[in-house]
């Protein structure tokens, strides 16, 4: 009873699926997160026991959000409160919790993300998303595709299995390393093929050869790594643009040795900008560009963790 009454208590909110305990060894936030507190980490099944609670933005989703959301503009068109006044804490029922908000989707999308976003970036909450210092000076920018690099101080088992193993940066810090013997195709791995990715592959198909792979073409069995591989292009689309939001699709592409199709480079993007200017036909376009020009770090991430702990 007594090492449980030391753990660091956690609450996930919003996250999306019931979050299994297999996380505390896997997920690298929850590594981070132990590492800065030195405590065994606890999932806790109400918020009132946390410590600390994690908040993800399919918190919208939640009734009570979108109740107290439709009180809200209601009362913001009644002239009845500002917009720029309502409380983001109370919007997620958090009150004075210890909280962190981390976001990997985009939250300059057009959607309730856009939404909460704006309220975010205006609030007290701490955050870690894709937004560099530059957009968001009281957050700490933690991209989606770090949660899939092989950090040698965070060792993990899993390795990414949908992908195959986690990137290694070195990869990512070198030149496209690609064999011959691939077929002169662009491989599509995607769960849909709703807008722009429709109108991105309609425009491709005028200069590649395709094979879709997914639910929104042939079934994939086994690791993408293992199909990629065999491939000369990969298509790297995303849903929307957004600052400093990258697709996990291109470093995948990257670690295939694939040649990265239909990408837009967002602005504040991480990742080398001289990637849009490569002719996928033209070897000598890319054979010195790097993925990213500068090795990651996550001495900024756990800096803002140790300081909001």
């Amino acid at each position: 009873m007594q090492t449980k009454m030391n753990d660091f208590r956690i609450f996930y909110l919003g996250y999306g699926s019931h979050p299994q305990p297999t996380l505390i060894n896997e997920d690298l936030l929850l590594l981070i997160i132990r590492k800065v507190v030195n405590k065994k980490i606890r999932l806790v099944s109400n918020i009132n026991d946390a410590d600390l609670v994690l908040v993800y933005p399919y918190v919208t989703s939640s009734p009570v959000f979108k109740i107290k959301w439709s009180l809200s503009m209601l009362a913001t068109t009644f002239n009845l409160i500002n917009r720029n006044k309502i409380n983001l804490r109370w919007l997620l029922s958090i009150k004075n919790k210890k909280a962190l908000f981390i976001s990997h989707e985009n939250l300059n999308r057009p959607y309730w993300w856009n939404m909460i976003g704006r309220f975010l970036i205006n609030s007290d909450l701490p955050r870690l998303t894709f937004w560099p210092t530059e957009i968001d000076p009281d957050g700490a920018r933690f991209p989606y595709w770090y949660n899939y690099i092989d950090w040698p101080t965070y060792p993990r088992n899993d390795g990414y299995t949908r992908f195959g193993r986690f990137y290694k940066i070195a990869e990512l810090c070198a030149p496209l390393s690609s064999t011959p013997d691939r077929l002169e195709k662009a491989i599509v791995i995607s769960s849909h093929l709703d807008h722009p990715r429709n109108a991105l592959l309609k425009s491709l198909r005028l200069q590649f050869q395709l094979d879709i792979f997914g639910s929104a073409g042939f079934k994939l069995e086994g690791p993408k790594l293992d199909k990629m591989r065999k491939y000369k292009f990969a298509f790297c689309p995303e849903n929307s643009v957004g600052f400093g939001y990258d697709t996990e699709k291109i470093p995948e592409a990257w670690v295939a040795g694939c040649i990265p199709i239909g990408i837009f480079l967002n602005p504040f993007s991480q990742f080398n900008p001289n990637l849009q200017k490569i002719d996928p036909h033209n070897s000598n376009t890319f054979k010195n560009i790097k993925l990213l020009e500068n090795e990651p770090s996550l001495i900024e991430i756990e800096n803002y963790v140790r300081k909001i702990i």
